[in-house]
């Protein structure tokens, strides 16, 4: 079985094959310096992939190679070397049968994924992708002779024009076969849905303000800061819908009110927060979103309703009648409210509630990422915070992060959104 793990490694530059090819050396100018990477080995043989890890430590390696995302490289890979040892296959073998080559066997294989809806079109293209520019690193450093070999997949240059107020200008670009048809692009999307899966759909600016006003429109108080702990701190409808109320009334509420600091909760079976898998982890919720659900807890008709409710640990969001709303609750007033929406102001919001914690964790990716962390660590802290299992989960965020418009855009939208629904 093929596998990923991190590793620290010291570098400067391009590593290059020992002499035995049983690993790798790297250096520069005598000099190295310590880089956080993927590797990818043998599970059964406990070997690594020399020609993948080399390529993915370069990845990092290289200056010019800025927020350059080796773990979704390290993923691609992995699925690569996975097919071809699944299939007998070698990565530098490559016979005169066109689809008896890895790389073209191996697109096979993902357009299949793909029409299944068990791969999303973006997540096939990006595998197809990454093994493209592992064969290209790998002729350019003559680590595979590129005319001794049949080659691996088709390279064109195309001439494009690009239209500006100063007229037409002219360049050459170059496109190769390995991505997927067009075509497959709706088949993955109805194949998903069919499944019952959807893609990933953060708000932008428009649809921030829409929610903002549609809110207003709902005017149901436990739905409002329901929706605020989702889009603030992530938090999946029955984790919002079993917050304890313990947590923000008592001493430890007014300790917390008098910091007027970013209140960072611990939730999981422990406390009564029905999480995926049962998971403990840690939210961060806004001091002046933590104030105004303090506020909630200490209303005398919510105290009332508290008391009626049962076992130990009452919740903080119950219904008139004490008893625990059901999990479906917001998604029943997100529709609700879209209808609303369009009933009277005749807006329309394509969001479901999920995508408010999409939206929280694109947001928080992309400010980690604008501040320079690298992007394996901003990955491991967006699994974190979302509380996923497996990392597959997290990539589908992870490339909406990528997206530099996102990057360039998605920050200053949200934070005008915070401050103006919370009035900080």
């Amino acid at each position: 079985m093929i596998k990923h793990t991190g590793l620290n490694i010291s570098t400067g530059c391009t590593p290059q094959l020992l002499d035995n090819n049983s690993g790798f050396s790297l250096q520069k100018n005598g000099e190295s310096i310590d880089v956080k990477t993927t590797v990818l080995f043998d599970d059964l043989t406990g070997k690594i992939v020399v020609p993948a890890t080399l390529w993915l430590i370069n990845l990092i390696a290289d200056p010019s190679h800025e927020h350059e995302n080796n773990l979704s490289a390290a993923k691609a890979l992995r699925c690569y070397f996975q097919f071809m040892q699944d299939n007998d296959m070698e990565w530098d073998k490559f016979p005169k049968v066109k689809l008896q080559r890895p790389t073209y066997a191996f697109k096979q294989h993902i357009m299949r994924q793909v029409k299944s809806g068990n791969l999303a079109y973006s997540t096939g293209n990006l595998y197809l992708g990454a093994v493209k520019r592992f064969y290209l690193w790998l002729f350019d450093n003559k680590l595979l002779d590129r005319e001794s070999i049949n080659p691996p997949f088709t390279l064109q240059n195309r001439s494009m024009v690009s239209h500006g107020k100063t007229g037409g200008r002219r360049f050459d670009v170059t496109t190769s076969d390995m991505r997927l048809p067009q075509k497959l692009k709706g088949v993955s999307k109805q194949a998903g849905k069919t499944k019952g899966l959807r893609d990933l759909c953060p708000l932008n600016k428009q649809a921030l303000d829409t929610l903002k006003q549609g809110l207003a429109t709902a005017n149901k108080e436990h739905f409002t800061l329901c929706t605020f702990l989702s889009i603030l701190s992530g938090l999946r409808e029955e984790e919002a819908l079993t917050m304890p109320r313990r947590e923000f009334v008592g001493d430890i509420a007014a300790q917390r009110l008098l910091n007027k600091h970013t209140v960072t909760l611990s939730i999981g079976p422990h406390n009564g927060v029905e999480t995926k898998n049962n998971k403990r982890r840690d939210i961060d919720v806004p001091y002046a979103l933590y104030e105004r659900l303090c506020a909630y807890a200490a209303q005398e008709s919510k105290s009332r309703r508290a008391d009626k409710s049962s076992g130990e640990n009452p919740r903080l969001f119950i219904s008139n009648r004490g008893t625990p709303f059901k999990p479906d609750e917001l998604t029943k007033r997100m529709s609700e409210m879209r209808k609303a929406l369009q009933a009277q102001h005749g807006i329309t919001l394509d969001h479901k509630y999920h995508d408010l914690r999409a939206t929280y964790a694109t947001e928080y990716g992309t400010r980690l990422l604008n501040s320079g962390m690298p992007f394996s660590d901003v990955f491991a802290e967006v699994k974190a915070r979302l509380g996923h299992e497996q990392d597959k989960d997290t990539l589908k965020y992870m490339q909406i992060i990528q997206n530099r418009e996102t990057r360039k855009q998605g920050a200053v939208a949200f934070e005008t959104f915070t401050q103006e629904v919370l009035g900080e």
